[in-house]
């Protein structure tokens, strides 16, 4: 299922909006097929890239800190869990911000493109 978008306004109005959970049909514009699909990859985020560099790095930092901490052996493990879990959650909601952040910068963009054709 797809959102149609048949003019300027109706791109300004998902302006005003939250960032939609469906893709984008831009049908009143030929050169609008980037856009397109640029705004739908936004649109289809899920964060999962951002979240495996953050769960990455904190796997690696650990590992290293694992050596240096002076707790008991399973509090050791246990902090080492916590922290790469909330990390992951970190990176996943960074990653979304960063999304919804390029998507409606895109989409002012490409408004302001559209109004630059029509003056």
């Amino acid at each position: 299922m797809t959102i149609p978008v048949t003019n300027i306004n109706d791109l300004k109005e998902l302006q005003n909006k939250k960032m939609p959970k469906q893709d984008l049909d831009i049908s009143f514009n030929d050169d609008a097929a980037d856009y397109q699909n640029k705004l739908n990859s936004f649109i289809k985020e899920c964060g999962c890239n951002t979240g495996t560099y953050f769960l990455v790095f904190s796997v690696v930092l650990s590992i290293a800190l694992f050596f240096f901490i002076s707790f008991i052996l399973w509090e050791k493990i246990v902090l080492c869990i916590v922290f790469c879990f909330i990390m992951a959650i970190v990176g996943k909601l960074i990653g979304l911000y960063i999304a919804r952040v390029k998507f409606f910068s895109k989409l002012k963009k490409f408004i302001n493109e559209l109004e630059k054709d029509t003056l």
